[in-house]
């Protein structure tokens, strides 16, 4: 895990194994491939992309094009890390060989093409689709590009059981956009009392078309792809503290039920049953 810019790892036993400086200023990635039976933690950090093996004092770096304006995001090929996207400062997107990051000769191994005059804020990769946005626009692989009319902030994106990919970006403002066929399809906004920094995608209904989850103070609210409310949400929390960032999900119980985890503000860690949505506090 980080601590500040630096990787500190820990064995099984909880004691503590290395502290690598100055090794990520974004979120880990985890690398994996079967064909040379290896497993690395990823990080960026301006111009360095670095691989450590977890539980040695071990670095390779390979320095990129362009100073890094968020962290590595994997494309998987058969269950193997094949490439490594990151964004640069200077609105390009960097395309690293997995391999030649762990040292092995590859022709052609980093990549770069400049998209936009402006920051890269968030890369996401879908099956082969590669989706990124900056403050103010949305552009993919597809060849679409699309005018954000408020700064985003966040981007998800799904297949639904049609088999298509759709996009979803949250901006500053707390609007959601919903984009399809290249096209912005749908817009609302989310009331709320606080920023919405973020959001989930889960399928509650097992219907093939995922529900938007968000955190707003001390309530839960999942949203249609459409901005219609989900029936019984919002969830109020039963604690004193409010939520602090968006819930994760998972079947906890395996019920065949999607349960719902959130963190407040107190420490508290909750989880709602997907059924009832009755609250068990996991901690305080």
């Amino acid at each position: 895990f980080k601590d500040k810019s630096d990787l500190l790892t820990y064995d099984v036993d909880g004691g503590f194994v290395s502290r690598i400086f100055n090794f990520s200023d974004f979120d880990l990635a985890i690398g994996h491939h079967t064909e040379i039976n290896i497993t690395t933690v990823i990080g960026v950090k301006d111009k360095a992309l670095s691989s450590a093996y977890v539980g040695y004092i071990w670095q390779r770096i390979v320095s990129l094009p362009s100073t890094a304006s968020t962290g590595a995001v994997l494309q998987t090929v058969g269950g193997n890390t094949a490439n490594i996207f990151v964004g640069g400062v200077d609105g390009s997107v960097m395309f690293v060989d997995y391999k030649y990051l762990l040292g092995y000769p590859v022709s052609d191994p980093i990549k770069t093409q400049k998209i936009i005059n402006e920051p890269i804020r968030q890369i996401v990769v879908n099956q082969n689709k590669i989706a990124v946005i900056s403050a103010t626009h949305f552009i993919d692989t597809d060849g679409n590009v699309i005018s954000i009319p408020d700064s985003s902030r966040m981007l998800a994106v799904i297949q639904n059981s049609n088999g298509k990919l759709t996009s979803i970006i949250l901006s500053e403002r707390n609007t959601l956009y919903v984009v399809e066929d290249g096209k912005i399809s749908n817009t609302f906004t989310i009331t709320a009392s606080n920023k919405i920094t973020g959001f989930s995608l889960v399928d509650f209904k097992s219907s093939g078309y995922s529900n938007i989850l968000v955190a707003d103070g001390k309530y839960i609210k999942a949203y249609s792809l459409n901005g219609v409310l989900e029936d019984n949400f919002p969830i109020k929390s039963p604690g004193d503290g409010e939520f602090i960032s968006a819930p994760i999900t998972a079947d906890i119980n395996y019920d065949g039920y999607v349960d719902i985890i959130a963190t407040e503000s107190n420490g508290n860690v909750y989880c709602f049953d997907g059924k009832t949505k009755n609250a068990i506090r996991f901690s305080t």
